[in-house]
């Protein structure tokens, strides 16, 4: 559920919302919808409570059509569950979950969806952990949640950041409070959520986003035999059904930070150069999204830490990687670069043999 608070509010003002987990939609003095200020970045400016939401907001321009693709395509882009769409002059408030039940009626689309094509690593923690622990991983790994396993290496829970920090700056009366050391020593399930919905590996596409629906949940965990091997988030299925609906179009997917034109156009020709390269070895149909998140910013010597993950979908499987570095241009080249090495080992089936390939870069391979 959605709120609308007018943007000249300050975070200290929209505290009880920010507990509640809801996203905020910012209007102007007029009441017209000017962006979303998600739940999760309300957040990170409780240490900031007189900063006023309309410079914390993220801005986003209405579309002027109803098309699913379009609509898809700018949750994507703006790393939003909420979008805005024009329509017979109102503006109408669009959220993620109503996108998904779209996705359900194009059955065409859902068959040629595979859950192991669209399936990411899941990363964990044990319930008699501490948040310190859990803080370092999310740091680490660039993500924002973690799957809670038992003593037994059973699913006990879910855990994000967003759960750490309300816990950690808001009090039970919805004031903001500052944390202390003994904050960091409590134990991960003392704050998780353990009402957790998953779904098994031999789950369809369609039941999936209908638990996702019916529960309004963003991610859900993948089990097999109760045992957790990764996870599924609603964003991946909206850039899974873009690129099987525009297949040609959208072989390339970036989302994350916004990016301006240039940086795009560097990205696209890095994957043309890929795709030339080695369709012969993965297939026509090379499938690649790049999620770039910004991980640090040094602003007394103007640098940001850039984190940078891959998943490059081809005729014969998948595989995802990932790497960070202080200059975008850089990290994205490195990013091209191990996937090629990636492309070389399916090249080269004997993967010892174009080790040794590339030990000796001569002809004394095939003597041996």
């Amino acid at each position: 559920m959605a709120i609308f608070i007018p943007k000249d509010k300050k975070i200290k003002d929209i505290v009880e919302y920010i507990k509640k987990g809801e996203d905020i939609i910012v209007t102007d003095n007029n009441g017209k919808p000017l962006g979303v200020l998600e739940n999760s970045k309300a957040i990170r400016y409780l240490y900031r409570p007189d900063t006023k939401i309309e410079k914390v907001v993220n801005r986003i321009k209405s579309l002027k059509t109803n098309n699913i693709i379009d609509i898809v395509e700018k949750l994507i882009n703006s790393n939003s569950r909420v979008t805005f769409v024009r329509e017979n002059g109102k503006i109408k408030i669009v959220n993620i979950y109503d996108i998904l039940k779209e996705i359900l009626n194009d059955k065409d689309i859902l068959k040629k969806m595979n859950l192991n094509e669209i399936i990411n690593e899941a990363y964990t923690i044990y319930e008699d952990e501490n948040i310190k622990k859990a803080i370092g991983i999310m740091k680490e790994k660039g993500i924002s949640r973690l799957i809670v396993l038992d003593k037994n290496n059973k699913v006990s829970g879910i855990i994000s950041l967003t759960d750490i920090l309300k816990y950690m700056l808001i009090d039970n009366n919805n004031n903001i409070r500052t944390p202390n050391e003994k904050d960091f020593d409590i134990k991960v399930k003392s704050i998780m959520s353990n009402k957790l919905i998953f779904a098994n590996i031999d789950d369809n596409i369609e039941k999936i986003i209908n638990l996702m629906i019916e529960n309004k949940v963003f991610s859900l965990p993948i089990l097999y035999n109760g045992n957790l091997i990764g996870i599924i988030t609603a964003k991946d299925i909206l850039i899974s059904y873009l690129q099987h609906k525009k297949e040609k179009e959208y072989n390339l997917v970036v989302h994350g930070i916004p990016l301006d034109e240039i940086d795009i156009n560097y990205i696209k020709k890095m994957y043309e150069k890929f795709y030339k390269k080695y369709r012969n070895v993965l297939g026509e149909n090379i499938r690649l999204s790049l999620h770039i998140k910004k991980i640090n910013e040094d602003k007394i010597n103007k640098k940001i830490y850039y984190q940078i993950k891959a998943k490059l979908i081809h005729n014969h499987g998948k595989f995802s990687i990932d790497d960070h570095g202080y200059d975008l241009y850089s990290t994205i080249k490195d990013i091209f670069s191990i996937l090629e090495n990636e492309a070389e080992k399916i090249k080269h089936k004997n993967e010892s043999r174009y080790i040794l390939e590339n030990m000796f870069k001569n002809d004394i391979i095939y003597y041996l």
